[in-house]
Formats: C-alpha cells, sequence, structure tokens
C-alpha cells in the first residue's frame, strides 16, 4: 500500500515536473470549487506545490488561506485584511497547470481604495509574465504590463486602459499567441502588443520582449500602499485608508481557459498526448491531500467583506505559507523588487516557482520528483 502511494504521488510529481517547460494546459472554466483547490502548507516555496496532481486539484492557495473564501454561490473571494502594523494581508490563488499559448479570461470585481492592487496575471517559471493589474485608487480604469525573463525594465511595457467602475463585474482577457498578444475588457479589445516589433532598451540581442515559456494562472490582492519603495506606494495611491473597515475582498466569478495548438488554433488540451492528464472527478489521492493537518482560520479575520455576492461563503483552511504582508507582488511571497506598471512603479511579481525554464532540472519539483522516484523504486523492490 505504501509502494503503491508513493508511485502514485512520484507519477504526479514527474508529470509536473515536465509541465514548466512544454505545459499541461486543459480548457474549460475554473469556478473555483473547494473541493478542487489545494492549500499549500507552511513553507511551501515552488508552485504549485510538489506532488499536487493537476487532474484532481484546479488551483493552489498559495499562502494567507485565511483571507480566502469559496463563495456559495461560485467564485472565490480574496481579501486585504487590515493588520495593526505593517502592510495589510493579502493573498493569492494560483492554477495547478501550465498553459503556453491560450486565451484566458477572468471575470472579477476590483478593490476600489487607495493603496489596493487587484490583479489577474500569468507566470512562468523564469519570470515571464502578463498582467490585469487594477489600482484602487483609480475605480475608471485598469492596467496592462507584459515582462520578460524578469527582467526589471521601467516604464516601457504598460498602458493603461478605460473601464467603467472597476468595482463591477468585468470580465478581463488575455489572448497569448505566438506572434500577439492581446488584453480585452468584456470583449472589447484594449491593446494589441505584436511580438516582431516588441522590443526595447534592456531586451536581449537577438530577442524580443515577449513571454514564451509556460505559466501559470495567478489572482491576488496586495497592499501596493505600504511599500517602502515610494514609487510604488505613489503609483497605488498611498497607505490605505481603512476607516472603520478592517478588511476588503476583490472577487472573482470564473477563471475561463481556451488553450492553443502550436499553431494558435483552439483545442480541448496542449499539449494532445498522455503526458498531459485529464481532469478527474471524485476525492484526490490521500496521499495529495495534506493540507488536511492544517491550522484553522484565525478568530481575527473570520469575518471578510465581501460586495457584490450573495449566498453563503466558506474560508479556505489550511496554513498561511507567508503572510502576504509587506510590500510583496501580485501574490509574491513578501518578496520585492521593481517593475513598472503604467505611470508607476511596483514590485516585480514573484510566483515562487523555483527556477527558469532553462535550467528546469534544478526546479524544486524535478528535484522532488526525483527523490519521490527514487523512494518509489526502494520501496516497490521491497514489496
Amino acid at each position: 500500500m505504501i509502494a503503491a502511494a508513493v508511485l502514485a504521488l512520484a507519477a504526479a510529481a514527474a508529470v509536473q515536473a515536465q509541465a514548466n517547460v512544454k505545459g499541461n494546459c486543459v480548457s474549460g472554466r475554473i469556478t473555483f470549487d473547494k473541493a478542487r483547490a489545494f492549500t499549500a502548507p507552511v513553507g511551501t516555496t515552488a508552485f504549485p506545490p510538489p506532488g499536487v496532481d493537476p487532474a484532481y486539484y484546479d488551483v493552489s492557495v498559495d499562502y494567507a488561506s485565511q483571507n480566502v473564501q469559496f463563495l456559495g454561490t461560485g467564485g472565490v473571494a480574496l481579501a486585504l485584511t487590515k493588520n495593526p502594523t505593517g502592510a495589510a494581508t493579502g493573498t493569492r490563488v494560483s492554477t495547478t497547470r501550465y498553459v503556453l499559448h491560450g486565451k484566458i479570461t477572468a471575470r472579477m470585481r476590483a478593490l476600489k481604495l487607495p493603496g489596493t492592487v487587484t490583479t489577474f496575471i500569468s507566470m512562468s517559471d523564469r519570470k515571464d509574465e502578463i498582467d490585469w493589474e487594477v489600482v484602487g485608487k483609480d475605480t475608471d480604469s485598469a492596467q496592462t504590463n507584459v515582462f520578460y525573463k524578469g527582467i526589471a525594465e521601467f516604464g516601457v511595457h504598460g498602458s493603461t486602459e478605460t473601464v467603467a467602475d472597476v468595482g463591477a463585474a468585468h470580465e478581463y482577457t488575455i489572448d497569448w499567441k505566438h506572434d500577439t498578444l492581446t488584453w480585452s475588457i468584456d470583449g472589447a479589445v484594449k491593446r494589441t502588443l505584436d511580438r516582431a516589433t516588441s522590443t526595447s532598451p534592456m531586451t536581449p540581442a537577438g530577442e524580443r520582449w515577449y513571454p514564451s515559456t509556460p505559466s501559470l494562472i495567478q489572482i491576488a490582492v496586495w497592499d501596493g500602499g505600504a511599500s517602502e519603495n515610494k514609487g510604488t506606494s505613489d503609483w497605488a495611491g498611498g497607505v490605505i485608508p481603512w476607516g472603520t473597515e478592517s478588511s476588503v475582498s476583490a472577487t472573482y466569478e470564473w477563471i475561463d481557459i481556451q488553450c492553443y495548438d502550436d499553431n494558435d488554433k483552439p483545442v480541448p488540451k496542449w499539449p494532445a498526448d498522455a503526458s498531459n492528464p485529464d481532469k478527474k472527478t471524485g476525492a484526490p489521492p490521500a496521499e495529495t491531500s495534506t493540507q488536511s493537518a492544517q491550522p484553522t482560520q484565525p478568530a481575527g479575520n473570520s469575518t471578510i467583506s465581501v460586495p457584490g455576492t450573495s449566498g453563503t461563503a466558506s474560508s479556505s483552511s489550511g496554513s498561511t505559507a507567508s503572510s502576504g504582508a509587506g510590500s510583496g507582488s501580485s501574490g509574491s511571497s513578501g518578496s520585492s523588487g521593481s517593475s513598472s506598471s503604467g505611470s508607476g512603479n511596483k514590485p516585480l511579481q514573484d510566483s515562487g516557482s523555483g527556477s527558469i525554464q532553462a535550467n528546469a532540472a534544478r526546479s524544486p519539483v524535478h528535484s522532488i520528483s526525483s527523490a519521490i522516484l527514487a523512494v518509489a523504486a526502494v520501496l516497490v523492490l521491497a514489496a
């Protein structure tokens, strides 16, 4: 039994280890079913968490799980909660699968409070990144951005796009093809980037400033106003004016993912071979369900305001892999850097996923997969 369990975990980890190299996209809508959400254990630094089977889990709650509520009517609310001192605590949710080209749409209601940042992005292990971000001080606009290999180049690759009332539900789309990248809101194209002409002073010689590696889809809320970087704080709108509130929430109703093949044609999944597992129903393998041992939601964060929704909500029980406090990025575990988004500077997003594609063999997922396979072989021989 033990050998079988370890072999199952090894198989899941081995498949996941290749996903950041060639992708493991499956088309469909993620409605944030709590049963298909994995809560990352304390100290998790590789995302998706090693060994989590994407056939059973659509998303992982990466940190500050007490700030995540799965809504009874579908969707999820991500809360930003006030701290007595320091930055507010945010949170992040990531897909367990990597997309390499596709059309991704999130229906969300963003925060409208100065200092807050609401995000919907793609992020690869080598820090290729495509952004939709809403800065709470700007209630009638959203910002796009694109990054390449995590290079911190400021004020060059962003744009600000008009949207009527960011606190209302809107559909934000990233249409990522091999040669063009398009951002849309409610079906209306706002910006298009052509790979052939995408360059800048910091673009490496002979390359284009254009994402080209498999990426996780991430949603997050964070406190930009508390950043020690004045440019970031000013960009976000300064210190959050809490008033009588101690928590505010952005809501995400769903994420639609349409995978593309190597010719940018819509397909049910990509790659289409057996290395990319289909979604499965039912209970996930017990060996990946480590979240049952996680601590429950702290009493201090038991009430979270969720505007624009109705019905019951349940918080994600589980650990806080990171507090989410500080001037971290759209979901980074408190890491910081600088990058441009629109007119100001903000921390560079950091998925915490580990290595870049070129060094995939050194990534935490690969190392753990190898270790698990080795243990599995010993157990099988012993059996």
